[in-house]
């Protein structure tokens, strides 16, 4: 089974849509006696006009020389020379195209005339784990270096390790730009030895990988990639070229302790398979291998590594009179919209399509000038596992020459390649680049859109007590009727306690969705009289506002709060990730306020999130947690005692409290949510409501177990054994599991005895606190009606506010959203 993961990080990158920042990142800047620099921008919208600015930064993340102004309309492409656009260009490290439009893509071109010559895409997302440096040369032939830069506003400790067992750091200060060579980290000596890397402690940090001939070489071959923190189980290397003038290089990592079992098939042009072959890449190690030395059959344009361990890879072409060379990386690069972003006016450009899935695909090529115009127009198509190599001319019926770019839209996943050559000395080259705000995948399935579902837990705030009574009792009968009793049943709300057996921080965020009933918990608020349900967010400490004040006064803490949860999933969980954020409040301070909830590196828990980028940040945080299963539901239940005899770690008497849910079946509980693919048995069928079921034994040995509340069929369906969607379960005995959590087990699902699925992601809970936006009664003689029946009479005056967060996954950028809905009192409706 496919899966692309982004591994060990804590922070994910998510942008803004619409009403944020889409920031694109020229990570490395050069330009001197020996260097300069070439950068271009594209809007790949074809509706609106793209604005924004080219701030130009030194090394220390310093504004130098003045910003380029963008103004580009629909399809326009501008090219800019750093020498020729900026003032003080050689105190240039890295450029940010800081701009509103997501709209936008680009690249950076590193060149000495007449010598060498490489590129790079720019960067628009930010890597948020530990970044793979594939492939090293550091010996008497090769140089390798590279440059990273530190996006976030906090120091970050980055250590490179490598696959010799050495390990270095990296300190970098916010906003920092670092270049090194390889073998300048150890005293200039060659690191023949060396031959891949990667790099942890970088959440927020880009770079790139330049590699070069040596002067004693006799050889002038350069190269570029992004060093990205994504890695796949399948990698595609789109030109294989094997003759008395080329050759190719392919490469490889293993980021993983373990070894790695990889097949490489080639294909002809036409899309044939041809006979495949098999390696091990030892864990922390790699493969690289000139393709004239694999024993490739003659006719391989082009091949497909597939791994059970997610690879970083690259591909790099050079001619063997010494002269040229350019590479790209391998990850990621299949769209169903891409560009290639340059035609050479002197010299030649080529370009290949490949067609990654199975079956036809029609494909339509554009030419546009610089001004966004449309030059030509070719339609295309290209046979499952179809190869077209050309020079773009070629490919149009009309004339090109005043066409500067090309677009592509197809119908089927597409990877891309363009080099470009002056025709003389100079080459480089680039895989096409993102049309738009669109996710990217080099294999073929069907889609499932995430699950989202917005719960607050405590629907209606008011200020200076806690619903104690409603949380033990359950919702009471109208004032006046009857005394309060006691639910039939009552589970712990699977609200997160971040845990993960493999990471020592994974117990230091609180429940915020679980309360105490006294005496359990004796209060924590002095200022409240004994007996108080205690609650996590009691705990907040006081965190100051740049006036000195903090965000409430300890004896009030929590009045006026709760903690709103996004619970998340995604059926597609082993192929893609999510990118999950919450929104702020418009007018933002007029309709409450928002906490962290979840450490950050720049925000403690309880910090304000009162800027857009705050937000940026914090949902970032947020979305690795929940791509890395550490924000996990909670079941209903657990087992105290292990197979192994042990205690369990995760259990805890069941004194919790759930929150009341009046619109879920059953009553008063919030379902535990799985996601499942793989869905059907072998005569068809699938799971249905009622039924109860079970999961292979978890990482502590235990076998979950759950009740069907209802099944949710996104894709697929059960007699094609494909189905994916979503399970709710009420109640859930121990913690299921997916392959985050055990990569070397299968989290099947069965009833009864029967294989009905496999668990592809645990539903995640991310919350955020939200806080009134004005306490209208601070002497706490505001009556609210919270425990009382009908609903309709809780707040019969007050104001309310929906709290919206949205989920997209990589491969559907359209946003699922939900919303929870939160009534407090209204100040100018509060009798005293």
């Amino acid at each position: 089974m496919r899966q692309l993961f982004r591994v060990g990080a804590l922070i994910a990158f998510l942008g803004l849509c619409g009403e944020g920042r889409a920031d694109l990142y020229f990570p490395h800047i050069a330009v001197g006696v020996d260097w300069q620099t070439e950068i271009c921008v594209i809007n790949t919208g074809g509706q609106k006009t793209v604005t924004g600015s080219l701030d130009p930064y030194d090394t220390a993340g310093k504004r130098v020389s003045q910003a380029v102004p963008i103004n580009l309309g629909p399809h326009a492409r501008q090219e800019f020379s750093i020498a020729a656009a900026f003032s003080n260009p050689g105190s240039i490290a890295y450029i940010i195209l800081s701009t509103a439009s997501e709209d936008v893509c680009g690249y950076a071109k590193f060149f000495t005339p007449g010598t060498w010559r490489a590129a790079v895409p720019a960067v628009s997302r930010i890597n948020t784990g530990q970044i793979y440096i594939p492939h090293i040369a550091s010996n008497p032939d090769w140089w390798t270096g590279v440059s990273l830069l530190n996006t976030t506003s906090g120091p970050r400790s980055a250590v490179i390790a490598f696959n010799t067992g050495q390990t270095l750091p990296l300190p970098l200060a916010a906003g920092e730009r670092r270049i090194f060579t390889i073998r300048s980290l150890f005293g200039g000596q060659p690191q023949p030895g060396i031959r891949c890397a990667t790099v942890t402690g970088a959440g927020g940090v880009i770079g790139i990988e330049l590699f070069g001939s040596t002067p004693a070489s006799g050889r002038r071959y350069l190269g570029g990639i992004l060093l990205k923190d994504a890695a796949d189980t399948q990698l595609d290397f789109p030109h294989i070229v094997q003759s008395a003038a080329w050759w190719t290089g392919l490469a490889a990592v293993n980021p993983s302790g373990l070894a790695a079992d990889v097949t490489i098939t080639p294909y002809t042009r036409g899309g044939l398979p041809l006979k495949s072959q098999t390696r091990q890449i030892q864990g922390d190690a790699n493969f690289f291998a000139d393709a004239a030395n694999m024993n490739l059959p003659d006719k391989t344009a082009w091949l497909r590594m597939k791994s059970s361990i997610p690879l970083a890879g690259i591909q790099l072409v050079g001619t063997l009179d010494g002269r040229q060379m350019a590479g790209c990386g391998v990850v990621g690069i299949g769209r169903k919209e891409g560009i290639f972003p340059k035609l050479n006016k002197i010299g030649w450009t080529g370009v290949a399509l490949i067609n990654a899935e199975a079956g036809k695909t029609a494909l339509t090529l554009r030419a546009y000038n610089d001004k966004g115009d449309r030059i030509a127009e070719a339609p295309l198509s290209l046979e499952g596992r179809e190869k077209i190599v050309a020079l773009p001319q070629d490919l149009f019926s009309e004339p090109i020459d005043a066409a500067t770019y090309l677009r592509y839209t197809a119908g089927k996943w597409i990877v891309g390649f363009q080099l470009n050559s002056d025709g003389a000395d100079l080459i480089d080259g680039l895989p096409t680049l993102a049309a738009g705000h669109e996710p990217t995948s080099a294999d073929s399935f069907s889609n499932a859109k995430p699950y989202i579902d917005v719960v607050v837990d405590d629907g209606v705030v008011d200020f200076g007590r806690l619903d104690d009574i409603r949380r033990r009792y359950g919702v009471g009968p109208t004032t006046g009727t009857g005394p309060y009793v006691q639910p039939t049943f009552i589970h712990p709300i699977p609200f997160p306690n971040l845990y993960d057996s493999a990471e020592p921080i994974s117990m230091a965020l609180p429940s915020w969705g679980v309360y105490f009933p006294p005496p359990v918990v004796p209060p924590w608020n002095a200022g409240r009289p004994p007996g108080t349900a205690g609650t996590a967010l009691k705990t907040i400490p006081m965190i100051d506002r740049p006036n000195g004040r903090g965000h409430v006064n300890p004896v009030q803490n929590p009045w006026g709060m709760t903690v709103v949860t996004a619970i998340v999933a995604d059926a597609d969980g082993e192929s893609d990730w999510i990118e999950a954020r919450f929104m702020l409040p418009k007018p933002i301070m007029e309709k409450g306020n928002l906490y962290a909830a979840v450490e950050t590196p720049d925000l403690p828990v309880g910090a304000i999130i009162d800027t857009e980028i705050k937000l940026a940040e914090y949902s970032r945080t947020l979305s690795e947690y929940a791509n890395l299963g550490q924000l996990p539901l909670q079941p209903h239940r657990r087992t105290p005692i292990l197979p192994n005899g042990r205690p369990n770690p995760l259990f805890a008497p069941r004194n919790f409290i759930t929150t009341t849910e009046s619109a879920r079946m059953p009553p008063r509980e919030f379902p535990y949510i799985i996601a499942f693919s793989s869905g059907g048995d072998a005569s068809g069928g699938g799971i249905i409501e009622g039924q109860t079921v079970t999961e292979a034994p978890n990482p502590q040995g235990l076998t979950p177990r759950g009740q069907v509340s209802q099944v949710v069929v996104a894709a697929g369906s059960w007699t094609k054994q494909d189905a994916q969607g979503y399970l709710w379960l009420i109640p859930v005995q121990d913690d299921f599991w997916d392959f985050r959590h055990n990569p070397d087990g299968v989290p099947a699902l069965y009833v009864g005895s029967v294989q009905k699925a496999i668990c592809s992601f645990v539903g995640q809970a991310l919350p955020v606190i939200w806080e009134a936006p004005a306490d209208p009664d601070p002497q706490n003689t505001t009556h609210d009606r919270r425990h009382v029946n009908p609903p309709g009479s809780i707040v019969p005056r007050g104001g309310d506010i929906n709290i919206e967060a949205r989920v997209a996954d990589a491969f559907d950028p359209v946003e699922q959203r939900d919303f929870g809905p939160v009534a407090y009192p209204d100040p100018d409706a509060v009798s005293k």
